[in-house]
Formats: C-alpha cells, structure tokens, sequence
C-alpha cells in the first residue's frame, strides 16, 4: 500500500474527467483570437465607414 502523495498521483494521472472542458475551452479561446485580432486591426475603418453612412442617411430638414 502507497502513502497518500502516491495514491492521490496515481488517482490524478489516470483521472481524464474535465478534458473534454479544457479542450473546448481552448478552442475557443483560439476562435475568438481570431474573430478579434482581425477586427481591433480593421477597426479604425470600420468606424468611418460606419460614419460615412450615418451621415449619408441623415435626414435634414
């Protein structure tokens, strides 16, 4: 019979319950990089553009 540090080792190196978790997490983490970094680039454009077309579509009057 092992000490407690064995037991409790053997019991978490063999453990895979919250993997799937990890992983999943993971892949989001890496998704939402690559929606974001595209899109804090493109930024500054889109807000002029967004600009742009609020002022097209003021109604003056």
């Amino acid at each position: 019979m092992g000490t407690f540090l064995e037991r409790l080792f053997l019991d978490l190196s063999t453990d895979n319950r919250g993997t799937t978790a990890v992983e999943y997490g993971l892949i989001i983490a890496m998704v939402s990089l690559v929606v974001i970094v595209p899109l804090a680039a493109i930024g500054g454009d889109l807000v002029a553009v967004y600009d742009l077309l609020s002022s097209a579509m003021t109604i003056e009057g």
